[in-house]
């Protein structure tokens, strides 16, 4: 008789199990599926880890953003310093404070072409703008339009670019004339 209401019940039960009030015995196998308890604990779980997580996204998305930015220009200014031996022309990397864009031209470039790349300039995200780009003996250009120089010899003009973002941090981006490489600092620096 129990092992008939068990199986009436929707269980499937071993004869010799014993059986509850509700009709699940100890021995019975349980059927696949979770309790609401066990989905509500879940959902806590993942909710809160969200909650973290998101927190995290907007605190580091002008931060993620700036590193993003001096990526790119260190990964120009080594191709600027690359292309001008590689092709003997001088290259030069245009710098738009007003427009807060950059891009790249060279001395053999006609003025098609020239406005050509500046329509196609890199555009800085919202949450970061040039500050200035500083040249030792020439001082501080901060507005209008400024050009670092590459040249087929090997080397290039010295100067810092600076960047920042809207939480006010502030990055250096120093070209040595006869390093192949730029060195980046997380800090503003300047001759």
């Amino acid at each position: 008789m129990v092992f008939q209401t068990a199986l009436y019940l929707g269980c499937r039960s071993q004869p010799n199990a014993k059986q509850h009030r509700y009709g699940v015995g100890y021995g019975a196998v349980k059927s696949g599926g979770f309790t609401l308890i066990e989905l509500m604990i879940v959902l806590l779980l993942v909710s809160i880890f969200l909650s973290f997580t998101l927190v995290n996204l907007k605190s580091g998305s002008a931060a993620s953003q700036l590193q993003h930015v001096s990526r790119r220009l260190m990964h120009t200014i080594t191709t600027l310093k690359t292309r001008a031996i590689k092709t003997r022309q001088v290259q030069a990397l245009v710098i738009d404070f007003s427009n807060r864009k950059m891009w790249t031209a060279n001395q053999g470039m006609k003025p098609e072409e020239l406005a050509k790349a500046a329509a196609g300039a890199y555009v800085l995200p919202d949450a970061i703008r040039f500050m200035d780009v500083v040249f030792p003996g020439k001082g501080q250009v901060a507005t209008g339009r400024t050009e670092v120089y590459f040249y087929p010899q090997g080397y290039s003009d010295q100067a810092i670019i600076h960047i920042e973002n809207t939480d006010a941090r502030r990055w250096s981006l120093v070209i040595e004339p006869f390093l192949p490489t730029v060195k980046l600092l997380q800090e503003y620096v300047t001759y």
